[in-house]
């Protein structure tokens, strides 16, 4: 969603269900050509920050904004799975000096990472079991099997130069 802006609103109007003592908002995130609206609601006297709060809180996860976004580009049909994008995930094995790069296609950024995961110990010198003991030593010792410096996707396909 690079060089397109995202812009929220929430509705002035709001309504007291009873007996819950509540106001109820309608609000909306559009981002490019794509308007997400929602209802949400707070406590009578809620601060603008526990509005804030609850509004984000209302909107669909990354998944289904993918979803919402492959919709808004002509498809008219509900689709269980968001398109599958192109993906760049560059990072390395914990006390590696240098970070790498994998190219890939997933769905979502979840899955894009496991991948990277998935490759960057499989390229590890040794066999299954001395993988798994060195994989597991690096989890105990910085309590993750890779760092991930940066995740970039795209609609496109992407090359290695």
């Amino acid at each position: 969603m690079t060089n397109e802006v995202a812009q929220a609103m929430t509705d002035t109007t709001t309504s007291t269900q009873e007996p819950h003592n509540v106001e109820v908002f309608d609000g909306h995130l559009t981002v490019g050509h794509t308007r997400i609206s929602v209802s949400f609601d707070v406590p009578i006297g809620a601060t603008n920050a526990e509005k804030d709060a609850a509004f984000v809180e209302a909107l669909p996860n990354d998944d289904d904004i993918l979803v919402l976004e492959y919709l808004s580009m002509g498809t008219m049909h509900k689709t269980e799975q968001p398109p599958m994008l192109y993906w760049a995930v560059s990072g390395r094995i914990p006390g590696d000096d240098e970070d790498v790069v994998h190219l890939c296609t997933a769905a979502t950024r979840k899955e894009a990472i496991e991948a990277f995961e998935v490759m960057i110990w499989e390229n590890e010198p040794g066999d299954d079991a001395e993988r798994e003991e060195a994989k597991e030593n690096v989890r105990k010792e910085h309590g993750t099997t890779c760092f991930i410096t940066s995740v970039i996707s795209s609609r496109s396909p992407m090359t290695e130069h």
